[in-house]
């Protein structure tokens, strides 16, 4: 037995279940919820709260509980969000005339926003001892609760079970809130000239002077093509001078539904290949029945960059500067791995590679197909 084994302790991963996440996810994404007061627009928003912030708050400032139609929930410093809410503001919380007390949350009730009351119906404070008020509010989501109307914005840190949550998501017309990406943020797309599959005993055999034919080229020797980004499709030809600048001039524009990885996965599946039912020879070994791996490399000539301003004014007609491209060169990729380069030929109107060089990629030695069982490569004769 290894001696080292007795010091490995296991990995303890924090549980989180699935309905918890969810609501902490729709919390982190912000949640702004509109109402109106004496004629004047206010909005309620909900915002997820950071542990340090818990902490800060909890340090500084004591949470008191209460009592709602929807279930009970904690808010820190709730006097100036509560009067928001309410044309009767929040007074001191005193036990002194259970009579009075009664009838001033009548009135508070009544006077309470039509908003707030749709959400959590009426409100009313809930007296817990402290230790059992800490171990309720034990891993709770913890919350913003802004208020903002006339020009005023208060806030209050609420803490509330589960259920809580999900009855207050489902009781109004939330909006979540939207953040604006910086319009100068780069996104850079690779320019594939076309896809190629191969098995995996023709890419361990790739050497100089090999041709590959690609089976899905998106791009025409000419240079009239497809350039794809997620779900986004740009139609165009390339220029591809003597010298710089390179350019892709856009003639077309569409979105699809699914990205260009899965479209192109079903199609291959669908595509009159090889069945594996004719790799079912008779033997007692299990691998020599497997068809051979096929391998989707990817040929790239350079790529494109645009600020997300610059892509969000796409059009018929926009001219977009390509960078790292040497003209009549490509590369052969695997993933962002690049396995070899080549000269770009015209193949009686199809787009081809000559390989030129083959990168050394250290990679551990896999099993090769025996050659009965290999697909047909995509390498010219």
């Amino acid at each position: 037995m290894n001696p080292n084994l007795q010091h490995i302790r296991p990995l303890t991963l924090p549980s989180l279940c699935a309905q918890h996440a969810r609501i902490r996810s729709a919390l982190a994404a912000g949640l702004s919820l509109p109402f109106t007061r004496d004629g004047l627009a206010g909005c309620l928003d909900l915002q997820l709260a950071n542990v340090r912030e818990q902490a800060e708050d909890s340090f500084t400032t004591q949470a008191s509980r209460w009592r709602s139609d929807i279930g009970n929930l904690s808010l820190t410093d709730p006097s100036p969000v509560l009067s928001l809410l309410s044309d009767c503001p929040l007074l001191p919380l005193t036990e002194d005339d259970d009579a009075a007390q009664e009838w001033y949350w009548t009135l508070y009730n009544q006077s309470l926003n039509p908003v707030l009351r749709t959400l959590i119906g009426e409100i009313y404070p809930l007296s817990l001892p402290q230790k059992e008020q800490d171990s309720t509010e034990q891993n709770h989501n913890a919350a913003w609760l802004s208020v903002s109307w006339n020009g005023m914005t208060v806030r209050s840190q609420m803490q509330a079970a589960d259920a809580v949550w999900l009855a207050l998501f489902s009781r109004s017309d939330w909006h979540r809130q939207r953040h604006a990406l910086p319009a100068g943020m780069a996104i850079t797309i690779p320019l594939t000239l076309a896809d190629a599959v191969l098995p995996l005993s023709a890419l361990h055999g790739l050497r100089t002077g090999d041709l590959i034919l690609p089976h899905r080229p998106w791009f025409t020797p000419s240079g009239e093509g497809t350039l794809s980004s997620g779900t986004l499709r740009l139609r165009g030809v390339l220029q591809l001078a003597a010298f710089a600048p390179f350019t892709f001039t856009v003639t077309d524009m569409e979105t699809v539904s699914m990205p260009s990885s899965a479209t192109d996965t079903m199609l291959t599946a669908t595509q009159p290949a090889t069945s594996a039912l004719e790799f079912t020879p008779m033997s007692d070994n299990v691998t020599e029945n497997l068809p051979p791996l096929p391998v989707t490399l990817h040929i790239r000539c350079g790529s494109l960059t645009m600020t997300l301003a610059e892509l969000q004014h796409l059009a018929s007609g926009s001219v977009l500067t390509l960078r790292d491209v040497v003209p009549g060169q490509a590369w052969l990729y695997h993933g962002d791995i690049a396995l070899a380069s080549g000269d770009l030929v015209d193949v009686e109107g199809r787009l081809g590679l000559q390989i030129t060089q083959c990168f050394s990629v250290p990679a551990p030695k896999l099993p090769i197909a025996s050659e009965e069982h290999a697909a047909e490569p995509e390498l010219a004769p």
